[in-house]
């Protein structure tokens, strides 16, 4: 599949902007119809709202609007911003995710260890021997302590008793 031409790039971002523009506008509006609104009804009350109450709704309602607008106008602005690419790396971002979505932790048994300059390998903790196993991954899976140590007194590294 093709990029697209950047005349199709920048048109395409042009129309977003007019349409956000056209959302800002009717927001502005609405937010004075509101505001216009709640002082009509206001004035129509048998048992009209207590001052301090309605203050707090009409300050509440221009927030709104005056945050749309600081919204729409960053926007507008970044129009103009020039793009900069620059490359990503989100592998460490996906094995974070995996590890929390999987349960990939010592503390359930398994960890996804960083293998330097090769990739990542899944441990199962639970198995023979795994106290060999354990990586210096402590980015995401700092080490504990054997368990033994633990329950002799010992605490594992970086915990207070």
């Amino acid at each position: 599949m093709a990029a697209p031409s950047p005349d199709a790039t920048r048109d395409a971002c042009r129309q977003r902007l007019d349409e956000a523009l056209s959302f800002l506008a009717h927001d502005a509006r609405d937010g004075y119809a509101t505001t216009i609104a709640l002082m009509e009804l206001q004035r129509a009350r048998t048992s009209p709202l207590p001052p301090a109450e309605l203050i707090e709704r009409i300050e509440r309602n221009a927030q709104r609007v005056l945050q749309a607008i600081d919204d729409y106008v960053e926007v507008a602005h970044a129009r103009d911003r020039p793009l900069l690419h620059e490359p990503l790396d989100l592998a460490d971002t996906h094995v974070s995710r995996l590890r929390t979505k999987l349960n990939l932790l010592p503390q359930h048994g398994y960890r996804l260890a960083a293998i330097y300059s090769v990739g990542y390998r899944l441990e199962d903790l639970r198995a023979a021997g795994a106290e060999s196993t354990q990586s210096h991954d402590d980015a995401e899976a700092p080490l504990e302590a054997p368990a033994e140590d633990v329950a002799g007194g010992a605490t594992p590294a970086g915990e207070s008793t």
